[in-house]
C-alpha cells in the first residue's frame, strides 16, 4: 500500500516518487506476483499514471526530471496494470471528493490498484458516479469521515 505525497505543486518530484515506489515493490517481489495499491494523488490522464502503466515518459514531458549534478534520471520500473482499467468498468468517475471551506470541490480519481501481469481481474467494486455521491466526504452516511471512496478488486492468480 502506498500514499503518494500530495506534491502537485512539484510534478517532477511526483514523477520520481512514482517510479521509485513502483521499482521498490518490483524489487521486493522479485519474480513473485505483486499488487501496489493506494492513494497515489495522480489522475488517470497524468504523466505519472502513464509512467506506471507504460513504464515510459517522454524526455520532452514537462514532468520529466532534468539532470542534476551530472546525474541523469531515467525510469527503470516495469509497467503495471490498473485493476479498474482492466475491468469492464474502466477507471472510476472519482475516488476522491473533497472540499476545503468555501473553495470549489476537488473531484477526481486518485486511488488505484496496480498489478503485475500474473493477476487476472475477475471484478472490481462498482462505485457511484459523482452526481450520486452526496457531495464532499461521500462516506459520511457510513460514519466514515474520509474524502475517498473504498475501491476493491477480486483478483485471480493466473
Amino acid at each position: 500500500n502506498y500514499h503518494m505525497p500530495c506534491a502537485f505543486y512539484a510534478p517532477k518530484v511526483m514523477t520520481i516518487h512514482t517510479e521509485m515506489a513502483a521499482r521498490h515493490v518490483q524489487t521486493l517481489a522479485g519474480d513473485m506476483p505483486y499488487i501496489l495499491a493506494g492513494d497515489w494523488n495522480i489522475k488517470p490522464y497524468s504523466t505519472s499514471y502513464q509512467l506506471l502503466t507504460t513504464g515510459l515518459i517522454d524526455r520532452g514531458d514537462p514532468e520529466y526530471p532534468e539532470p542534476r549534478w551530472g546525474m541523469e534520471w531515467k525510469p527503470t520500473a516495469k509497467p503495471m496494470r490498473s485493476a479498474y482499467a482492466q475491468s469492464e468498468h474502466g477507471e472510476p468517475d472519482f475516488t476522491n471528493y473533497a472540499r476545503v471551506r468555501e473553495s470549489e470541490p476537488f473531484i477526481d480519481t486518485l486511488d488505484y490498484i496496480f498489478l503485475s501481469d500474473e493477476w487476472k481481474v475477475v471484478d472490481v467494486k462498482k462505485l457511484v458516479k459523482r452526481e450520486e455521491s452526496g457531495g464532499p466526504f461521500p462516506n459520511l452516511n457510513f460514519h466514515e469521515p474520509s474524502d475517498h471512496v473504498l475501491i476493491a478488486a477480486d483478483l485471480k492468480l493466473q
